[in-house]
């Protein structure tokens, strides 16, 4: 559920604001590697192992930043038709119930399971990018991390409307 009241200004409006810049950054490059390659193929009959691999990164990047900045505006995969159905009681309590359960996958798998994998990782790196694989898998922590200061943001919205609602009430 995407509504204004998601939108507003809050004290991650800033995070916010960077994300999307970062999203777009990603896009860009991942669109720019991609028409290289195919450039580089087509005309210059060559490939460039870097291209494909950068490219596998950025959409990883894209994806799961994406997935954050889904939280943080309401996007989320959900079944809105079945929780527009239902009573505000009832609709808001099943908000936050979905909130919470992003939040618990976000901490769980993303920031616990990130932050494993960066260790299991060691000192790998790239097999055609010269980075590291545990600068690369930071990715997942700082996205789950990013979860949860949405959800956590998300359920102090929710809350803060139905005092605003009850008071009018």
């Amino acid at each position: 559920m995407a509504s204004a009241e998601f939108r507003e200004k809050t004290p991650l409006h800033a995070v916010d604001r960077v994300l999307e810049i970062l999203l777009m950054v990603f896009i860009g490059a991942m669109t720019l590697v991609v028409s290289w390659e195919i450039f580089a193929r087509q005309f210059l009959g060559t490939s460039a192992a870097w291209a494909s691999e950068t490219a596998r990164f950025l959409l990883v990047f894209t994806a799961l930043l994406g997935g954050s900045y889904c939280v943080k505006v309401g996007a989320h995969l959900g079944i809105d038709a079945f929780v527009a159905a239902l009573p505000p009681a009832w609709r808001r309590a099943a908000e936050a119930f979905t909130t919470l359960l992003i939040l618990a996958f976000s901490l769980m798998v993303l920031v616990w399971g990130g932050l494993i994998l960066r260790r299991e990782a060691g000192d790998q790196t790239a097999s055609a990018v010269p980075v590291s694989m545990n600068l690369l898998y930071l990715v997942f922590p700082v996205s789950g991390i990013l979860n949860g200061a949405f959800c956590v943001e998300r359920l102090y919205l929710l809350f803060r409307r139905k005092g605003k609602e009850e008071d009018r009430g």
